[in-house]
């Protein structure tokens, strides 16, 4: 045996590293009890390159391990000096989750969609800056030669579109992007006001705003992050003169945006400011105080000239130790607060419109607000760990590893090279576990793949790829089809009729729902991490030949329990996997299929998987579950944080169930399907009644529910859990005091 680090499931590091490594492992942290979505991560590029000397500008990419899609990304530089300072990648996180991120000293592999941009407009010397939610502008001396308005407000356009609209609406010319056809419009009105967030000198119970910024520079223009700054030429107040600038954030997915402002003065001693919202006609005015953060709003009906409609949020933060009140005049709602000259202060700034989808009602912009607060006082946690070149390296505890499984061995099976055990395929290898084995025996699988049919019947094995999107399992038998007539298939057959267990073959010599899999579990304590499992059966092009077209791709039979699958991709079409057996725990796995693709009588927790459903091209594409647990079992499957994803754009909308029940023929009166989602994010696919009958069972007498369920596919009318209710189906709940994720932290 040799000594390796190998976190429990899945993070294991073989000799022969190249000098320089290929990639820098982060890890990312959710520390909220509320979603992250469209989140940027900040690095230091110093700090990646000093880990990884091989990156550049040019080559870098940076992939969710967990889904092995890239991330979209932006190098930042800041100071305009020409060099990098840092490195942004978007993230979603789901409450209290933790994902890991390579960043890949790589070309990348695609292109993104901007998401944030900013803009200098030279006929009306406006400078803009969006997000794909919504636009803001400000105006320049340039346009003075075409109106004479004089003013450092933010005007705020509203966008029913989620992309970038600032060039497309000033090409259209001013009359036009102030009317909506169909992408929002500007129906906010500034004049000389501070508009949305716009800043000025509070002195003797009056405001003295800048007039029209002097000057620009655009500091970044997406795709992710727009920077501007903006230059105010010196004005008088009771013969003191002021100057401001201020510098202006704007990241993909957000509704506010950040503003540095600082105010120049020929005096040490603190100015009196203020950063206000104006005043509409029919809008309310809320603010919240605390400690840290204080937020004022204004809500109430967008102008209705030019087709205006919908309600309007518009908001300002101001941290809580400038703060010295709020006022309320003629025509702003406003934050006072003081300021030391050339000390900048930053503030946020936003505006949410009901039409754009998100808001529907006051108290859900409240709410947002609420949480932005939080986001601030709760950062992601983000760390960078060692640099790899072959998988992760993280702290771990320590563990052998029994035996490498690789393609291009040339050795004779099972022969001893430094103590380890070597082989050319993976049934090898797990042939010479013990049959009495009572400690982890971990197989380390590497990159290739392997066509072979498995059955693990030897408990504490950990089979472990050495790259998930690399290292595939695949073998393509099929309930209708022959299966390999072999004494150990005469055996298993024997022993599940003897038992009468489901999906058995309807015919002699058929594999059977049940003897279609790629990779069954039969013991317990068995992990499995790093790999894809595929059951290669070409069902679009001969399902219509057979009469059972089921193929499992993984089967967890009654003999086990304790299972674990981590950073593994499942992927069939019908019956892609098989639970029937005791407790099982799937983190971060994508499952693919289209009809009753996760199935069967067992206990499962699926935390942070997605669950994609494969277009049949029909008005119906299927069934992501088809429960069958026993009715004296208190659970069956739970699906919590998942995402529940179409494996196309092109799929039909509202044409996948949720599920139905399944009562095999040979267990009638024994079963009471239970499914539950909890806290799952759900496309346009999912269809708004979400459950089905199957074979006249009602599924309104079983037991299929959700909890917290988002996303255009998800609707209140269904069967829902009370929040009391919903503790009951908590993980360490459903496996009976087993925790399976603390190994995984």
């Amino acid at each position: 045996m040799r000594g390796c680090k190998l976190l429990c499931v899945g993070l294991l590091l073989l000799s022969g590293a190249a000098e320089v490594p290929a990639y820098v492992h982060v890890r990312v942290t959710n520390p909220s009890d509320f979603a992250r979505p469209d989140e940027l991560v900040e690095l230091s590029w110093a700090a990646l390159q000093e880990r990884l000397s091989t990156l550049t500008p040019e080559r870098v990419r940076v992939r969710d391990v967990a889904s092995g899609q890239l991330a979209p990304h932006q190098v930042m530089d800041e100071d305009g000096d020409g060099r990098p300072d840092a490195l942004l990648f978007l993230v979603q996180l789901w409450p209290r989750e933790t994902r890991g991120y390579r960043i890949e000293a790589a070309a990348p592999e695609t292109t993104f969609a901007a998401r944030a941009f900013a803009f200098h407009e030279p006929r009306r010397d406006d400078v803009a800056w969006e997000s794909d939610r919504v636009a803001f502008r400000t105006y320049g001396q340039g346009l003075w030669r075409l109106e004479s308005l004089v003013s450092s407000g933010i005007d705020v356009w509203l966008k029913r579109v989620r992309d970038l609209v600032i060039t497309r609406w000033y090409a259209k010319g001013q009359e036009a992007y102030h009317i909506d056809t169909g992408e929002g419009a500007d129906f906010f009105s500034v004049g000389p006001t501070l508009g949305t967030g716009g800043t000025a000198i509070w002195h003797q119970d009056r405001l003295y705003p800048a007039r029209n910024f002097k000057a620009y520079r655009i500091v970044a223009q997406g795709p992710l992050r727009a920077i501007v700054e903006l230059y105010y030429e010196p004005w008088q107040i009771s013969g003191v003169e002021v100057s401001e600038t201020r510098r202006i954030t704007i990241d993909a997915g957000q509704y506010l945006f950040r503003q540095e402002v600082t105010f120049h003065a020929a005096t040490k001693q603190p100015l009196t400011y203020a950063i206000g919202l104006v005043k509409r006609e029919g809008v309310t005015g809320a603010w919240k105080q605390r400690s840290d953060w204080t937020w004022l709003s204004v809500w109430g009906p967008v102008s209705r000239q030019n087709g205006g409609h919908g309600d309007l949020g518009t908001a300002i933060l101001m941290p809580g130790e400038h703060l010295l009140g709020v006022r309320e005049t003629e025509n702003h709602y406003l934050l006072l607060g003081h300021i030391h000259p050339g000390q900048p202060v930053t503030h946020y700034v936003g505006a949410g419109w009901t039409a754009a989808g998100e808001f529907q009602r006051v108290e859900d912009w409240w709410a947002y607000l609420d949480r932005f607060v939080q986001r601030l006082r709760e950062p992601l946690r983000v760390s960078i760990m060692e640099a790899a070149t072959g998988a992760l390296r993280s702290p771990a505890e320590s563990y052998t590893y029994a035996a490498v499984v690789d393609p291009a061995y040339e050795g004779s099976e099972g022969l001893q090279i430094n103590g380890v055990r070597h082989y050319r395929t993976i049934g090898s290898a797990l042939a010479d576990v013990p049959p009495d084995n009572a400690a982890p025996y971990v197989i380390f699988v590497r990159r290739g793949r392997y066509y072979e049919k498995l059955s693990i019947d030897r408990p504490f094995v950990y089979l472990i790829g050495e790259e998930r999107a690399a290292t595939i399992l695949s073998y393509g038998d099929v309930a209708g089809g022959l299966c390999r007539d072999t004494p150990q298939w005469q055996v298993l057959q024997a022993h599940w009729r003897a038992e009468n267990r489901s999906a058995q073959p309807r015919e002699a010599g058929r594999c059977g729902t049940r003897g279609s899999f790629t990779l069954r579990i039969a013991a317990p304590n068995v992990r499995i991490a790093h790999l894809t499992i595929e059951n290669a059966f070409d069902y679009p092009a001969r399902h219509v030949a057979l009469q059972d077209p089921q193929a499992v791709a993984v089967l967890v039979d009654r003999e086990a329990d304790r299972t674990v699958f981590y950073d593994c991709v499942i992927r069939g079409y019908q019956d892609t996997l098989f639970v029937d057996g005791g407790r099982s725990y799937f983190r971060d796995c994508i499952i693919l299929g289209h009809v009753d693709f996760i199935f069967g009588g067992g206990i499962a927790v699926f935390e942070q998987c997605d669950l994609i459903s494969r277009d049949r091209g029909q008005s119906n594409n299927g069934y992501i579950t088809a429960p069958s647990t026993p009715r004296s079992q208190p659970y069956g499957f739970v699906f919590y944080r998942c995402r529940l994803l179409k494996e196309s754009p092109k799929m039909n909308a509202a044409s996948v169930w949720l599920g139905r029940p399944w009562h095999p023929s040979n267990q009638l009166g024994l079963v009471s399907s239970s499914a539950v989602f909890l806290h799952c994010y759900m496309e346009d696919h999912v269809r708004a009644e979400g459950w089905t009958e199957m074979r006249g069972i009602d599924p309104a007498r079983e037991r299929l529910f959700e909890y917290g369920s988002t996303g255009p596919g998800a609707y209140p009318d269904r069967p829902q859990l009370s929040a009391q209710e919903a503790v009951f189906y908590a993980p360490e709940h459903v496996l009976a005091g087993w925790m399976p994720w603390q190994e995984l932290s």
